[in-house]
Parts: structure tokens; C-alpha cells; sequence
């Protein structure tokens, strides 16, 4: 018997306990990521419109949403949970258990790797010079982009 890694054994176990807590944190956010593209999902692709010209663009507007609240800014930005989300395929569902089929599902796809896209943006514009992802642009290109920040 050794005493001296009872401390040591306990150390391993909080470690383990804590990783294990990463693990389903990460797991949760991502559950919470694919219930908003889900729902986004169902939301872009109401109707008639076919699946290349919804607006994918509008998913912006939630990510930037988000990360304006403190308590909701750490599900878009945590990169693990967003490539669990978009890896794994799940139906699209709503709150209710629905499911709206291939269309939504393409579409929730789509609106995870744009919020991955805008997130990713996000979290560089605010270490960065604001002209940092514009500098190698085609300076019209360019010139809109600044135009369209002020």
C-alpha cells in the first residue's frame, strides 16, 4: 500500500470527471447548434423556394445574435461543438418532433457550415484589423465590404 497516491488517484479521478465534463458540454452545445439550424432550417426553406436560392446570408444575423448575449456567446464560438453539429447527420426537427424532409435537411447543413463561416469571421474581426479579411479582395469587392460594415 502506498498512501501517497491516494492524493494522486483522486487528482485522476477529478481530471477524468472533468474531461468527461468537457466531453458533454461539448456534446450538448452541440445538440443546442443543430436545434437552431434546425429551426433556421424550416424557417428558410417555408414554401416554394427551391433549395439553391434560399437565403443562406440571413443565418449571419443569428450568429451575430448570439454572440451579442454573454450567456449564449460560447455556443458559436466553440469549435468543437459546431464541427460535432455539422458531422453529424441528424434529421432536421422541430421543437414538436416534425420533420419537413431533404429539403430541410440539406438546408440545416447549409446553415451550420454558414454559421461555422460567420462565427469563424466574427472572432477574427474582433482580434484584427478590420481590414485584415478584405486586404487580399478585389478592391471593388473590397471597397462594398467596407461600405456595407459602416
Amino acid at each position: 500500500f502506498d498512501e501517497g497516491n491516494e492524493g494522486a488517484d483522486e487528482k485522476g479521478k477529478k481530471r477524468r470527471a472533468s474531461a468527461d465534463h468537457s466531453k458533454i458540454s461539448d456534446r450538448k452545445i452541440a445538440q443546442r447548434l443543430d436545434a437552431i439550424a434546425s429551426w433556421a432550417a424550416h424557417t428558410l426553406t417555408d414554401g416554394e423556394i427551391p433549395i439553391d436560392k434560399i437565403r443562406i446570408n440571413l443565418v449571419d444575423h443569428l450568429v451575430d445574435s448570439l454572440r451579442d448575449m454573454p450567456e449564449h456567446k460560447g455556443i458559436v464560438s466553440n469549435w468543437t461543438a459546431m464541427i460535432r453539429a455539422i458531422t453529424d447527420d441528424k434529421v432536421a426537427m422541430t421543437s414538436q418532433g416534425n420533420t419537413a424532409g431533404d429539403r430541410a435537411d440539406v438546408a440545416k447543413q447549409r446553415v451550420l457550415v454558414q454559421m461555422l463561416a460567420c462565427a469563424a469571421k466574427a472572432e477574427v474581426e474582433a482580434v484584427s484589423d478590420p481590414d485584415f479579411l478584405v486586404s487580399d479582395l478585389d478592391p471593388i469587392l473590397a471597397a462594398r465590404q467596407v461600405e456595407a460594415r459602416e
